[in-house]
């Protein structure tokens, strides 16, 4: 993990620790794991059902088992996220077995919103505890894709709500989840009005549909290109935040294009991290006494003076930005040399000594994403 995270960071990526939460595996894994399998560790917080093993959400244990998990990672590791897959209980588990929790725990409920709130109170136990820590981690979690049926369009029922047991728009109105990548794999109108119903649901927090570009392979599904351009026209004209791609190896393989349409189209040039103003608001001070030096081969070293952050625990980062005009417009993304910079000072080699940019300028940027005035040289 931290070979990892140091790999990101040198890229001016962030690294988020992605969890499989609540399912433990089948029978057969589980037997695999011997004495380590939590299901031998601690019994009292596993139940069985049909032919695999869960985390039980109604035992107040699995919140503090998860949190010592999550508290390993985010304490000992300079990680940017901490992200929940399968934050949910099995698909359509009337039968699941809680039903002793349930007697114990429920206080009047029914026995769907009893479960709905063992989830949500797995998610407000574990942001307390990391935003007690590092408050600059980014809690995250990939709900199924339709929160449940909107105005626009019924989910025809399969949503989060009412199939797991999730309340992912709950979880972003109280504020204790960062953002949601919602496993939007949907064509059409089973797309569409649902991205927007999270965007509108959201309540400032960060929504990342995750795009199904599996359907691409013709072993998966018969989707052609244009549908995942259309959604991300889509999702760039709401002004979501982004998106995902489910999964890396479909872009990989460049399955019908889509790493060259991505590279050459949509990720032309580098885009910075959307800010956490419900974190934190205040940019760093600017970097100062920006300083050009051209060395060998066309290359150029930058030198400035580090700028300082209002959170004592973070080094502002950096981003350099390069143009042919003076200033240089910081609000272009195709101005972006480097960013995530560590150290205060970089040596700049353009791709063509012939072609180098004149001008630079180089902003600081904090852990919750707020940018700084620009330093111009």
């Amino acid at each position: 993990l931290a070979f990892a995270i140091e790999e990101c960071h040198k890229r001016g990526m962030e690294c988020h620790a992605w969890m499989v939460t609540i399912p433990l595996g089948n029978r057969k894994h589980v037997a695999s794991l011997g004495s380590r399998s939590v299901t031998k560790r601690m019994k009292d917080i596993c139940v069985p059902y049909k032919n695999e093993y869960f985390l039980n959400p109604g035992h107040p244990g699995t919140k503090e088992y998860l949190m010592k998990l999550v508290r390993e990672v985010v304490s000992r590791y300079d990680i940017d996220g901490v992200h929940f897959d399968y934050l949910r209980y099995p698909e359509n588990a009337p039968f699941f077995p809680d039903k002793y929790d349930f007697r114990r725990y429920g206080k009047g409920r029914t026995v769907e919103q009893w479960r709905r709130d063992n989830i949500s109170e797995i998610v407000r136990y574990i942001h307390k505890g990391v935003k007690a820590m590092k408050p600059w981690v980014k809690l995250s979690a990939s709900p199924v894709g339709k929160y449940k049926d909107t105005s626009r369009y019924p989910s025809r029922g399969w949503n989060a709500f009412f199939t797991v047991y999730q309340d992912p728009q709950g979880w972003l109105g109280e504020g204790i989840m960062d953002q949601i990548y919602p496993m939007m794999y949907f064509q059409g109108n089973s797309f569409y009005p649902f991205a927007l119903d999270w965007q509108e649901q959201s309540n400032g927090r960060q929504v990342i549909p995750g795009l199904g570009i599996y359907f691409l392979h013709p072993d998966e599904g018969k989707w052609t290109r244009d549908e995942i351009d259309r959604q991300m026209n889509f999702i760039r004209t709401h002004k979501l935040a982004g998106e995902a791609h489910y999964r890396v190896k479909y872009l990989m393989e460049n399955t019908q294009g889509i790493y060259d349409e991505l590279a050459e189209n949509f990720y032309a040039y580098p885009a910075l991290q959307p800010p956490m103003p419900w974190l934190d608001n205040v940019p760093p001070t600017a970097p100062s006494k920006l300083k050009t030096t051209n060395i060998d081969n066309g290359y150029t070293e930058l030198k400035w003076q580090a700028a300082t952050d209002n959170d004592s625990r973070n080094q502002p980062m950096y981003v350099i930005y390069a143009s042919n005009e003076y200033p240089v417009d910081i609000s272009r993304p195709e101005n972006i040399v480097a960013q995530g910079i560590r150290d205060t000072s970089y040596i700049y080699a353009p791709i063509l000594p012939w072609n180098s940019k004149k001008h630079f300028a180089v902003t600081a940027v904090d852990r919750y994403g707020n940018e700084s005035a620009a330093t111009q040289i």
